[in-house]
């Protein structure tokens, strides 16, 4: 859905940080944000609706590292993430997802990361369509090839598309330079 030209887009994000925190062994967080649109958008019932809100929380943990050097990057680590906004004007209303990646690990390569996440999305009600959910199984290899490139096949099995296409098949590669 978009909005009317001239609104304003805001987003605040808190959070707590941690480091070698009893229980959990060694670094991670978990950030609380709220965020906002000011624009006019139309609702799926047809009338219009003044500014949108939405939150996010997300939860980061570094699971193991093979060092407790600080700046050794490699090792395993694990998010789970969930999002929020209004039913009446978004197509995902609610977004559930999970993940693991694991920087450095083929030896010789420490700065490469591997990774999958399962991301499930819950579909306003008011869209009419047969399916009230989509779910998105997605693996990567982000291959570091110099400091500044980076090459990423990406695979995902998305099942119910938009809550109303066949499941999909999708494959991208990526070209990152300049990182």
């Amino acid at each position: 859905v978009q909005p009317t030209p001239g609104g304003a887009f805001l987003i605040g994000e808190s959070g707590l940080t941690w480091r070698w925190l009893p229980g959990l062994g060694t670094d991670g967080d978990l950030r609380l944000g709220l965020w906002g649109h000011t624009g006019t958008y139309g609702k799926f019932d047809g009338g219009t609706q003044h500014g949108v809100e939405g939150l996010y929380l997300i939860f980061d943990q570094t699971l193991w590292k093979p060092t407790s050097a600080k700046d050794d990057r490699r090792g395993l680590r694990t998010f789970l993430g969930y999002g929020y906004t209004d039913r009446s004007i978004s197509p995902i209303y609610q977004h559930f997802a999970g993940g693991v990646t694991w920087t450095g690990l083929l030896p010789g390569r420490p700065y490469d990361v591997m990774g999958f996440t399962p991301q499930y999305a819950r579909l306003s009600p008011v869209l009419g369509v047969p399916h009230n959910y989509e779910l998105a199984l997605e693996t990567f290899y982000n291959l570091r090839l110099t400091t500044q490139v980076a090459l990423q096949p990406d695979l995902q099995y998305i099942v119910n598309p938009g809550g109303q296409y066949p499941d999909a098949l999708v494959g991208t590669l990526r070209l990152k330079v300049g990182l």
